[in-house]
């Protein structure tokens, strides 16, 4: 293995043009790129997308006559939660894909959740409480 490394380094100390620090640098710098590429035009829609079947299902919730005290199914509530987790995991990878600059559209996109997101976290993430 050291044979083929020096026989590498030797042939590459030869070639005019690019090093291997060069061409790694090149690497990262590429796929740096293609990250900001993978971002979605529409970011303010995506994000809300994301929250597209939790939106729904709280608003079935809150037009409910049941209410959470008194009868409420326990597959509606874990299917409400189900949607909560997984609209944020939709998030967590639209953050991935997109560059720090873009960050703050999702930010405002998802501004309606701001407030909830501490109960929502503690309700739908507790597996007492789920299972």
């Amino acid at each position: 293995m050291f044979q083929l490394s020096r026989t590498w380094s030797s042939q590459a100390s030869r070639r005019p043009g690019l090093s291997p620090l060069s061409t790694t640098v090149g690497y990262i710098l590429l796929a740096l790129v293609s990250s900001a590429w993978s971002c979605p035009d529409d970011l303010t829609g995506s994000a809300r997308a994301c929250f597209l079947d939790y939106a729904v299902r709280l608003q079935s919730l809150q037009s409910s006559p049941q209410k959470l005290c008194c009868g409420l199914d326990v597959e509606i509530f874990r299917a409400f939660c189900r949607s909560y987790v997984d609209g944020s995991r939709c998030e967590r990878n639209l953050r991935a894909q997109c560059p720090a600059v873009k960050q703050r559209v999702i930010d405002q996109a998802l501004t309606s959740l701001e407030g909830a997101r501490a109960g929502l976290n503690q309700l739908c993430l507790d597996d007492n409480i789920v299972e």
